[in-house]
């Protein structure tokens, strides 16, 4: 039994490779069943976090379709396209940006830019220089993705919420909050279209809103924002997790950027908390909570609570130093 479920989740993925194969001209074929199986078993390892197998499989994929078709079949750059994903997985992101080179190459020749496959490919490329720190470069791939699939399926299409939120993303991390929040905007607009009210992908969705929000200058926005998602994430996350605790931190600067400091001390205090349940007294990331309370307390006048906190921050830190 454990045997047949196996083979038909490998069928079931290798029908939908070759679905995705009709996609890429209408006169092309689907390719050979035997690229598209060893296809299949790679996204069935690739389910499993086998990762070493299914960069094997993919290999073989790409080796059989070449074989098969010609070095310059669209259906290469779909096999290119999936060791390109799994060394993304495998934190590769050098490999991952070298093999999605080579696939957007092959599909511009054979189909050209203006289909869905190639802005797929393009949104993994500034994915993976974006995790290599080339944050320009990451920039620029991911605006030619994001207008590549607006292109295809318009604004309102639900499809273009992984293109918002990387490029958004892009934009933040080199502090251009003016360019994220309008993408950050529309991405909770088709999140509810797409999962509906009190979902955890809306509030996360509101939640990158209103972290953009704050830094664009609008931290009163920003704390309505995040007061409405932090019920649902709390349900979705649990009460005591690490992505609350951050949540929570993004509450509290929008409260301390409008001086609400009453508002924003429990909040703070209970991220705290949190991150000494899940990590322990010791550890970098209840240091970094320490030094928020203690910049809290700055802005509150309360230099003593300001230097104690900094102070436990700071023997935690020389800690975890003499562990090195």
């Amino acid at each position: 039994m454990r045997r047949l479920n196996k083979y038909l989740s490998a069928v079931l993925v290798a029908l939908f490779c070759a679905a995705c194969s009709t996609q890429v001209k209408e006169d092309q074929g689907h390719g050979p069943d035997t690229w598209q199986f060893s296809n299949a078993q790679s996204q069935f390892f690739v389910d499993r976090g086998e990762y070493g197998k299914a960069l094997e499989q993919a290999n073989l994929t790409l080796k059989r379709v070449k074989a098969q078709s010609g070095k310059s079949h669209p259906d290469v750059s779909i096999a290119l396209s999936q060791i390109a994903r799994i060394y993304a997985l495998m934190y590769n992101h050098r490999f991952a940006e070298s093999h999605y080179r080579m696939a957007l190459k092959v599909r511009k020749q054979a189909v050209g830019t203006d289909n869905l496959l190639y802005a797929d490919s393009m949104r993994g490329l500034g994915t993976a220089l974006y995790h290599q720190q080339k944050y320009a470069q990451a920039q620029s791939v991911l605006e030619s993705a994001l207008a590549t699939a607006v292109n295809r399926v318009g604004w309102k299409s639900p499809q273009l919420l992984s293109y918002l939120r990387r490029l958004a993303r892009a934009y933040e991390i080199r502090s251009k909050f003016d360019k994220a929040v309008p993408l950050r905007d529309r991405a909770v607009v088709l999140a509810e279209q797409k999962f509906g009210a009190g979902h955890p992908e809306l509030a996360e969705a509101q939640a990158r809103l209103a972290y953009a929000t704050t830094y664009n200058g609008n931290p009163a926005r920003a704390a309505a924002l995040f007061e409405r998602s932090l019920p649902v994430l709390e349900r979705h996350h649990g009460a005591n997790s690490p992505q609350l605790a951050m949540t929570l931190d993004h509450l509290g600067a929008a409260y301390s950027l409008q001086k609400r400091y009453s508002a924003a001390e429990p909040v703070l205090s209970r991220a705290l908390s949190i991150r000494k349940q899940v990590y322990g007294q010791s550890h970098l990331e209840v240091a970094n909570s320490y030094e928020r309370l203690a910049d809290l307390y700055k802005g509150m006048g309360r230099a003593q609570d300001s230097f104690n906190s900094r102070e436990k921050a700071n023997k935690i830190r020389n800690t975890i130093k003499t562990r090195i």
